[in-house]
C-alpha cells in the first residue's frame, strides 16, 4: 500500500509541477527529471526502466508527428514539444505499468 501510494504521489507532484511550472521549461524538466530519478531509485527494476524510456520515445514521437501535421501545438514548446513533456510521458508509462501490477496481485 505505501508504494502503491508512492506511484500516486510521485505522478500528483508531476501535474502540480505542470500546473505551476509550464511556463519554464528548464525548471520544470528539471523537477520532473528529479522526481523520475526518485521514482527510479525505488524501482530499478529493469522493466520499470525499460517502461519509462519507451514511455519517453513513443510519448515524444507520437506528439512530434502529430504536432508536425497539425493535430495541436504547445504554447512553449522547445522544439515542436515541451522539453519537459517527454519525462512526463516517462512517468506515466511507469505510472501505468507500476498500477496495472498492482492490479494484477489482487
Amino acid at each position: 500500500m505505501l508504494k502503491a501510494l508512492f506511484v500516486a504521489l510521485v505522478y500528483l507532484g508531476s501535474i502540480v509541477s505542470v500546473i505551476l511550472f509550464w511556463r519554464d521549461n528548464i525548471l520544470l524538466s528539471f523537477i520532473i527529471l528529479i522526481l523520475s530519478v526518485i521514482a527510479l531509485a525505488v524501482w530499478h527494476k529493469k522493466n520499470d526502466i525499460i517502461t519509462f524510456l519507451l514511455g519517453i520515445i513513443f510519448g515524444w514521437f507520437s506528439e512530434s508527428v502529430c504536432i508536425y501535421f497539425g493535430a495541436w501545438k504547445y504554447t512553449n514548446p522547445t522544439y515542436l514539444v515541451p522539453l519537459w513533456l517527454p519525462l512526463l510521458w516517462g512517468i506515466a508509462a511507469f505510472t501505468i505499468r507500476r498500477f496495472t501490477l498492482r492490479i494484477e496481485k489482487r
